[in-house]
């Protein structure tokens, strides 16, 4: 559209962005042929957001699942660490005990008196 001798403004309008918007995107052009963004510093995650959602998954359902069942392709301490950013510990509640006849009518008696 540059090319036609449209202005930035009326780019801007067309492709409803930013007038520094579309005026970045034609500079990068320029200076690349390319409108891709630019790759961002910093290092790469180990596991990605679809990923965690699916340990996540995995440990809800069954809690005691170990990392290393979990892991296939990263190393058990990432995903121990997801796990814990997530809420889950490496803890598991302890069982409830069996109410047996004879603590039943304990129990029952008590209520009744108090």
């Amino acid at each position: 559209m540059i090319i036609i001798g449209k202005s930035y403004g009326d780019i801007a309008k067309t492709v409803k962005l930013a007038g520094s918007t579309v005026h970045t995107i034609i500079k990068n052009f320029n200076l690349t042929n390319l409108t891709n963004n630019k790759p961002r510093s910093g290092r790469h995650k180990k596991i990605s957001p679809r990923d965690i959602r699916t340990i996540v998954r995995k440990v809800a359902l069954n809690p005691k699942i170990s990392a290393l069942k979990l892991s296939d392709r990263v190393r058990k301490e990432i995903i121990r660490r997801v796990l814990r950013s997530k809420g889950f510990h490496g803890r598991v509640s302890r069982k409830k005990l069996l109410i047996f006849q004879q603590n039943r009518r304990n129990r029952l008696e008590f209520v009744n008196e108090y």
